[in-house]
């Protein structure tokens, strides 16, 4: 058991499965919900081609081009016309995306613990 990313999830069933070792990997939701994080396109304000960005951003939100970067990444998407060409991989369900949370930035105190840690961490700080 582990606590994961879904698109690892998939990669991992997708080896079990190609490399026919009997394991059966799935992806179970808590009943609490989980973490939602998502990916994002943003234009930078001093872009010096902000007509060719929005069409790429355009190109890339098309259905089939969202379902291809899902078969090859294997994370979902919120592309719902795009569902239909997806290959079969472990994803939440658009009503089990309800009981998620969006990732909130902690707060400065929360922030320091995290980096403090993250950095003890780095440094060779925790030893087994």
């Amino acid at each position: 058991m582990t606590f994961t990313y879904s698109g690892d999830i998939n990669i991992s069933r997708r080896r079990a499965i190609d490399n026919k070792t009997g394991q059966n990997v799935v992806g179970l939701l808590p009943h609490s919900g989980l973490l939602l994080k998502f990916d994002s396109m943003a234009i930078p304000a001093d872009a010096k081609n902000v007509k060719n960005a929005h069409l790429f951003i355009n190109y890339m939100l098309r259905p089939e081009v969202q379902a291809t970067t899902t078969n090859i990444m294997m994370y979902p998407t919120a592309n719902e016309a795009a569902q239909k060409y997806i290959k079969g991989y472990v994803f939440p369900t658009f009503a089990e995306y309800e009981s998620m949370t969006v990732y909130q930035k902690p707060n400065l105190v929360v922030n320091r613990l995290q980096t403090r840690a993250y950095n003890k961490f780095k440094s060779n700080g925790y030893r087994r």
